[in-house]
């Protein structure tokens, strides 16, 4: 087998790169999606939207979804319900996103999945010619929100998993990879020395993820958190539905009800690529947008099938998400003033961290800071993910025991000892169990209180056959037989996932799986 081949996926808006473990190590960034409109000018990334046929089949994906077709977005927000839940958005819910069709987000999350992969694969074969996979091992390191609880990243994980996605698969924060790549195209610049703290900020479609680090080292990197990450639902998709919402009620229901759906399209489109991305909040400078399937209302802006969007209603629009961006920047900064820190600067990563108005106000807000807004910030996230498994291998290993603290890429061993009744007769798997706990105080406490709670129950199955070739015992009083089995399980916590496996005899047992706590 040659060299190691790196994925990275920033899944959300949708980016791909990858890079051969060897030689230059150049990351090549996918950047040819299909695109069928060619108005299209940004294809950094790929749209996370999918459509079904009439048989309930995978259709079309990404660019190629038609805007006359029923598709389905934002499903990748889904994934962790719990804090869909907590919105109260309508549209941000599986009757909203997912009406109409009779999948999980899991599911449809694995049908997108799947395009991407297919097409993934076919540019790299297209590089490296046919055969590649016979000569080349594949690794995939795909991104999550920093805020996700680990249900949701395990749903992710399913999801990539069922999508065919290969099994050596990592999880890393979108901010971490993020902070990867900035850090290491801001080297030359020198924007950053040993000792300094900054703040990511990854404004994205759905989320907006923070987190702080210290540069322990920049020759090689190494990097330590030094704040909790942090983040919440105030990404560019809640700009969209604030401005759809006020065009509803600007035209009242039944008028917005009645236009066709690609005019309705249409106008969300141009309101992405026209005025999301160029308002800068300077001046008075106005914007106008398509609005087809209405009356003329001169008073309001709308004349000859525009609608003139004025300066001051649109600084109100992205006040409402940029004000939640900003209060999250300064529980950011506190909670690293609070550890006896000082922060340095702010990067601006993800589609929506190149907003000029939100490093506007970013600017008015943090003067004596550098506000670093990044070229490439679309695509930042997916070649930092690439260069993330590029750098990061899992080699460290220690024993675990209760009350440890955990680092990320160390292997945590703990042994298991379970009592079994088998039966030379009896075949088939049987199954065991383990909880696990977890505590984020910064000293455990030596014993079950309520800062600890419950992480996960590992699930494992080993055959019965094995379970009875163990040397068997009598119970003194009840004179039944019994036998141990003795197991290790070991626990990888990564940068955005835990990975469990469970070893009887020295071989792994027939599964092992981890069912979250909150996961429903």
């Amino acid at each position: 087998m040659g060299l190691e081949i790196i994925v990275g996926v920033d899944f959300g808006t949708t980016g791909v790169s990858w890079a051969i473990n060897g030689g230059t190590k150049k990351v090549r960034l996918i950047d040819d999606w299909p695109k069928p409109n060619s108005s299209i000018e940004n294809t950094e990334k790929v749209p996370t939207a999918i459509s079904y046929g009439q048989d309930g089949q995978p259709y079309h994906w990404g660019y190629s979804v038609e805007s006359t077709e029923k598709s389905f977005k934002w499903f990748k927000l889904l994934l962790d319900p719990q804090r869909a839940a907590q919105d109260g958005v309508p549209a941000i819910s599986p009757k909203g996103l997912l009406g109409g069709i009779d999948k999980t987000p899991e599911q449809v999350a694995a049908d997108y999945l799947r395009f991407i992969w297919r097409y993934t694969t076919d540019d790299i074969e297209r590089s490296q010619g046919e055969g590649w996979q016979s000569r080349h091992a594949l690794r995939v390191v795909l991104t999550v929100p920093a805020i996700w609880s680990h249900a949701a990243k395990d749903r992710t994980l399913r999801a990539a998993q069922a999508a065919g996605l290969p099994e050596s698969l990592s999880l890393v924060s979108e901010p971490e990879a993020a902070a990867l790549k900035v850090l290491r195209d801001k080297n030359e610049d020198q924007a950053v020395k040993n000792g300094d703290c900054f703040v990511v900020c990854d404004a994205g479609g759905g989320t907006v993820d923070l987190i702080s680090y210290q540069v322990v080292s920049l020759v090689p990197l190494q990097l330590e958190e030094c704040a909790k990450g942090d983040g919440d639902k105030c990404g560019s998709v809640y700009l969209d539905l604030a401005f759809e919402r006020h065009i509803r009620t600007l035209v009242g229901e039944e008028q917005y009800s009645a236009i066709h759906e690609k005019r309705r399209k249409r106008m969300l489109q141009e309101f992405e690529m026209s005025v999301k991305r160029c308002f800068d909040g300077q001046g008075q400078k106005d914007y106008s947008v398509d609005l087809h399937g209405v009356k003329d209302d001169p008073e309001n802006g709308i004349e000859d099938g525009t609608i003139l969007l004025r300066s001051s209603l649109l600084r109100t629009l992205f006040d409402h998400v940029m004000n939640q961006i900003l209060n999250l920047v300064q529980r950011q900064i506190s909670e690293v003033v609070q550890a006896g820190l000082g922060v340095n600067a702010i990067l601006l990563v993800g589609g929506f961290g190149a907003s000029k108005y939100l490093h506007k106000r970013l600017r008015e807000a943090y003067g004596n800071f550098h506000i670093l807004q990044v070229n490439g910030a679309w695509s930042c996230i997916c070649t930092g993910a690439t260069q993330w498994g590029l750098e990061n291998t899992l080699n460290t290993a220690v024993s675990g025991r209760s009350g440890d603290q955990i680092r990320e890429g160390h292997t945590y061993s703990m042994n298991l000892l379970e009592n079994v009744q088998v039966g030379w007769l009896d075949s088939g798997t049987r199954k065991f169990s383990s909880e696990l706990y977890y505590c984020a105080d910064a000293v455990p406490p030596p014993r079950k209180e309520p800062s600890v709670e419950l992480l996960c129950e590992v699930e494992f199955g080993v055959d019965e056959a094995k379970l009875w070739l163990e040397k068997s015992y009598k119970n003194p009083l009840t004179k039944e037989k019994w036998r141990d089995a003795a197991f290790t399980l070991k626990i990888v916590p990564g940068s955005a996932s835990i990975v469990f496996s469970v070893f009887y005899q020295g071989k792994q047992v027939a599964y092992t799986r981890a069912k979250y706590a909150n996961d429903s």
